[in-house]
């Protein structure tokens, strides 16, 4: 089976999403391949950031999608976190799941971010 070597995320507005991704979410650009496409730093898989023509925007959760996984700490310092940012959260209050507790945002785009919380 092959691995996975590339996560890309696909945005309209690249600037926009650099911004979020970087001071929001504390990602660093490693390279930037023009007006384009980004590299952020991240240990594993690449994870991209590149330029589309528009905004997609699938109803999560019951619509098939791909959402961006994030580990956390503390999901619910990671909310008030967010809240401060003004960021778009998809639930107000953290969810639970089979492997711990999340809370989803959006990110420019509409793209899902999930924070998680894994049960030790």
């Amino acid at each position: 089976m092959s691995s996975l070597s590339t996560l890309t995320v696909l945005v309209p507005d690249l600037a926009a999403a650099q911004k979020f991704y970087c001071d929001v979410l504390g990602f660093a650009v490693e390279a930037s391949y023009g007006p384009e496409l980004i590299k952020l730093q991240h240990a594993g898989c690449a994870l991209l950031l590149s330029r589309c023509e528009r905004v997609s925007r699938p109803d999560y959760p019951l619509a098939a999608q791909i959402a961006l996984g994030l580990a956390v700490g503390d999901v619910g310092a990671e909310l008030k976190r967010m809240k401060t940012a003004k960021v778009e959260l998809v639930f107000e209050q953290p969810q639970e799941f089979p492997a711990g507790r999340f809370i989803a945002v959006r990110d420019p785009a509409g793209n899902v971010v999930e924070l998680l919380q894994f049960n030790r």
